[in-house]
């Protein structure tokens, strides 16, 4: 496997598969974004996916034994960001978990955001090399920001596919039903 190849295979496949919501040079440094294209391109598809094999494959990754263009170019960021093993495994463990359809409230909703977002945060303040822990609640408030703008974003496919990802209790505040 070539690793210049797999670098650009994960950069594409990020970029692709976060759409519009993909960060770029103006929200964080150059080399950093470069890093995480790997572990986003992982976490926003294969992951998403789950399955015995994904998960066997992501444990020899882990071991330094990729399988694939895109676990390599995943490894090769993990190692160079000494990214807890433990961060990449709530964060592949997390991500094939279906949103609530609907969420009850607010609480439920951010409830369920926040680890995933807080597995990403763990992840990219590795990789920019930051042990400040006041640069985590930021971090993570910009990742929920992030996620529910998303979520907003993709309201109609979500509509289309006939699930709700906001809360009733909001709708009906607003004087909306689920049918609307």
């Amino acid at each position: 496997m070539d690793y210049g190849h797999s670098r650009r295979y994960a950069c594409r496949l990020a970029r692709r598969l976060a759409g519009d919501f993909f960060p770029g040079p103006v929200l964080m440094p150059h080399g950093v974004l470069h890093a995480m294209e790997p572990i986003l391109a992982v976490a926003l598809g294969p992951a998403r996916e789950g399955g015995e094999a994904f998960a066997a494959a992501f444990e020899r990754t882990l071991r330094g034994r990729p399988n694939g263009p895109l676990l390599l170019a995943f490894w090769a960021s993990a190692a160079a960001g000494e990214i807890p093993h433990q961060a990449l495994r709530d964060l592949v463990r997390l991500m094939p978990e279906p949103l609530p359809d609907p969420p009850a409230s607010r609480g439920e909703l951010l409830g369920f955001l926040l680890p995933r977002v807080a597995a990403v945060t763990t992840c990219l303040l590795a990789l920019a090399r930051s042990g400040d822990a006041a640069a985590r609640a930021p971090a993570e408030r910009l990742g929920l920001g992030i996620a529910v703008t998303g979520l907003v974003a993709g309201l109609p496919r979500h509509l289309a596919a006939g699930r709700l990802p906001l809360p009733l209790a909001d709708l009906e505040r607003a004087g909306l039903e689920r049918a609307e």
